[in-house]
């Protein structure tokens, strides 16, 4: 009576609106297709890539603390020192083993990206079981062989030989785990060499930092 539309002028024109729309619009094209798959590779990649750095801040975060330093680096270091002797190296004054050479760096980079990898928990912490074993056994066997190695050498060792070892073996290590985590059928749509890749970038981060 004002001006205004009945609501039964409003519902008939309503459903008249869907009929004006060509159906053509109303259907995504094969490019817009082609960028959503496009576009879930790349979001999985930046997601795992983010979390995985997420995890290892947190765990250079905690191998900072002093106490974490004093009653855990130490003694490890001590201890894999100790291993060193048993199988021949010798005392050396010139070289001490320090929280630095636990190999705590390296711990926190690899359990970062076996962290971040979309399996189960029970998958997750039985890689990072099986990293702690391989860090463990080539750190040890660094220390023995920087004991028994002349002046000329323990620098090359220390900075270039083997950093290169333990970030291969652990980018070889990861790889392999995350593709026997996807033929037991644990849930990923994302591509297995992706992220493989991706590990291998993060721990070559060790190499720097070494």
């Amino acid at each position: 009576s004002h001006g205004f539309p009945s609501k039964e002028e409003s519902w008939k024109d309503s459903s008249i609106l869907p009929r004006m729309i060509p159906p053509g619009l109303l259907r995504r094209g094969p490019s817009e297709a082609l960028i959503g798959v496009a576009a879930r590779p790349a979001f999985a990649t930046g997601r795992f890539l983010g979390m995985a750095l997420l995890w290892e801040l947190l765990f250079f975060a905690l191998l900072r603390q002093a106490w974490v330093e004093r009653h855990a680096l130490e003694p490890l270091a001590r201890a894999q020192e100790t291993i060193a002797h048993w199988y021949g190296a010798p005392q050396r004054a010139s070289i001490a083993v320090t929280a630095d050479c636990s190999g705590a760096d390296v711990m926190a980079l690899c359990f970062g990206v076996l962290l971040a990898y979309p399996v189960s928990w029970r998958r997750r912490l039985t890689g990072m079981a099986g990293a702690l074993a391989i860090i463990l056994t080539l750190n040890t066997l660094r220390i023995v062989t920087l004991l028994l190695s002349s002046p000329q050498s323990i620098q090359q060792l220390h900075l270039v030989v083997w950093p290169i070892v333990i970030v291969f073996a652990l980018a070889l290590y990861v790889s392999w785990w995350m593709r026997a985590g996807d033929r037991h059928g644990e849930p990923s749509t994302w591509r297995t060499a992706r992220f493989a890749a991706a590990a291998a970038c993060l721990l070559v981060l060790y190499a720097v930092t070494a």
